[in-house]
C-alpha cells in the first residue's frame, strides 16, 4: 500500500482497493440543503457531459458551457457570479462536487487550455483533508521586532516560514529563496492560473519549489497539485538549466495553528499526482 493510500484509508475516505466507480458516501435525507449558484452551474454543466456519455472518466467541455448554462439558469439575475474561474476555484480549494456527480465517484475540474476544461475522475477526493498528525518543533527564527506585530493570518504565517527557512527545513536541503509571489501566469495546456509562490534553491542542485499555499478555510487538493507540477514541467528556464521540481502544498491548522507542509509528486495526468509525504510543524520561541 502507498503512503498515500495508507493516510486515506486511516482516515476512512478509501478502501484498501480504491476504484473511480465507487460512489462517495450520500448525506441524511432528511436533511435537505439548499444549493448554492456554483453548485447548481457546475451540476448543469455535467449533466450535459454526464447525460449522453455515462460512464466515463473525463469529460471535456468549454467556457462556452459555462456561460451558456449560467444565461439558462440566471438570465436575469446574475449577482454573486463572478466568471468561470472563480466558479472552478471553488470546487479547487472550498468545495466538495455536487451529491450528484459525487455519486459517480470523486471528480475533479482542470484546465486544458484558454477557456477549456475537462471533468477528471479520481480515485480519492480532490480536496484534502488533513489529518491529526504529531508536530515537529522548529524554532521561530523571526526577529522579535518582526514577531510582535505579526497576527494569526495567511501572511503572518508566511513570514515564519521565510523567516525560519521551513520550506529548507522540510525538504532537507540547506536553504531556499522565495523567487516569486502571486504569480499568474498561462499555459497551453492549463490555461490561466496562479501560484502563491515560487522558491529556489541558493546552491547545489538547482531545484524549483512551486508551492500552493492554503488558510482560512480553503483546502489543498489534487487539482492545485496539478497545477504546480505543470507549471514547472512547461517552463522553459527550467528545462534549460536543468531545474529538478518538487511542489508543494502548505496549509495551516486553524485548531493547533500547526503548518502542515504536502509535497507532492510530479505527473502528467491528475490522476496521478501522489503525496510523497506529509508532515507538521509547530513554530517554538525561546
Amino acid at each position: 500500500m502507498t503512503f498515500e493510500q495508507d493516510l486515506f484509508a486511516q482516515m476512512m475516505l478509501l478502501d484498501d482497493e480504491p476504484a473511480p466507480w465507487k460512489p462517495a458516501p450520500q448525506p441524511d435525507s432528511s436533511r435537505p440543503r439548499k444549493i448554492g449558484k456554483y453548485e447548481q452551474i457546475m451540476i448543469e454543466v455535467w449533466r450535459e457531459q454526464w447525460g449522453p456519455n455515462p460512464g466515463r472518466n473525463r469529460y471535456d467541455f468549454e467556457k462556452a458551457d459555462i456561460d451558456r448554462v449560467i444565461t439558462r439558469l440566471y438570465p436575469e439575475d446574475q449577482r454573486g457570479i463572478r466568471n468561470a474561474a472563480d466558479i472552478k476555484y471553488s470546487f479547487d480549494a472550498r468545495k466538495h462536487p455536487p451529491e450528484e456527480m459525487a455519486r459517480t465517484g470523486h471528480w475533479a475540474w482542470i484546465g486544458r487550455g484558454k477557456g477549456r476544461y475537462t471533468f477528471v475522475r479520481l480515485q480519492q477526493p480532490n480536496l484534502i483533508m488533513l489529518p491529526e498528525l504529531l508536530p515537529k518543533f522548529v524554532p521561530d527564527a523571526t526577529p522579535e521586532r518582526i514577531r510582535e506585530v505579526l497576527g494569526e493570518d495567511e501572511q503572518s504565517s508566511v513570514s515564519r516560514i521565510n523567516h525560519s527557512n521551513l520550506i529548507a527545513v522540510a525538504l532537507g536541503l540547506e536553504a531556499v529563496v522565495v523567487a516569486k509571489q502571486h504569480d499568474k501566469t498561462s499555459l497551453e495546456a492549463l490555461g490561466q492560473f496562479e501560484i502563491d509562490a515560487l522558491y529556489v534553491t541558493t546552491s547545489g542542485p538547482r531545484i524549483a519549489i512551486p508551492v500552493s499555499m492554503k488558510g482560512n478555510g480553503d483546502f489543498l487538493s489534487y487539482s492545485q497539485a496539478y497545477n504546480l507540477s505543470r507549471y514547472g514541467a512547461e517552463n522553459e528556464v527550467f528545462r534549460r538549466l536543468g531545474h529538478q521540481i518538487r511542489p508543494l502544498g502548505i496549509s495551516k491548522n486553524e485548531k493547533t495553528g500547526d503548518i502542515y507542509i504536502l509535497e507532492f509528486s510530479t505527473a502528467v495526468d491528475v490522476e496521478d499526482i501522489k503525496i510523497l509525504r506529509m508532515e507538521a510543524y509547530r513554530f517554538t520561541t525561546c
